[in-house]
């Protein structure tokens, strides 16, 4: 993937991140690398979910994005990771927000590797439950084909 693809996708992300925290864009690209507590806590979910969902999105691609340096982006990652752990809405906004984005369907979701006994890559949330309960339905087919391949050797 090319990065004006990444950048795209990246983008994309972004509007639907602002459009959860109910900001204006045109406000928030103004506040793009200040210290506004609203606009950097949004940045922080933009970050992980560039990271989650696209791939080919380096630190320093989401960080040329959002006119960071990738220190700044690997920390907002953190710190969006602290966030969820000690307040609620804040958790609900980011589930929020990986639900539209994989609802949008331009991004493809990721199968997780449960083949491998990853299980901790699903995600059970309420908003993923039908996704999930296809991926464990579809976890008994890799299953089989697993332990025929075991077979043969």
């Amino acid at each position: 993937m090319t990065r004006q693809q990444t950048l795209s996708l990246c983008s994309h992300i972004e509007r639907i991140v602002v459009d959860v925290f109910a900001l204006d864009y045109n406000e928030y690209q103004y506040h793009k690398g200040k210290r506004h507590k609203d606009f950097a806590e949004c940045r922080y979910i933009v970050s992980m979910m560039c990271r989650k969902h696209v791939e080919s999105a380096t630190f320093s691609t989401i960080g040329s994005m959002l006119k960071l340096q990738h220190a700044s982006i690997l920390l907002g990652i953190k710190k969006a990771f602290q966030l969820a752990e000690i307040d609620a809405s804040y958790r609900q906004k980011i589930e929020l927000a990986d639900a539209k984005i994989i609802a949008s369907g331009i991004l493809k979701v990721r199968k997780p590797a449960y083949f491998l006994g990853f299980t901790d890559s699903i995600d059970f949330s309420h908003h993923n439950i039908s996704w999930a309960i296809e991926t464990i339905i579809n976890a008994e087919y890799y299953l089989t084909d697993i332990n025929s391949i075991i077979a043969l050797k």
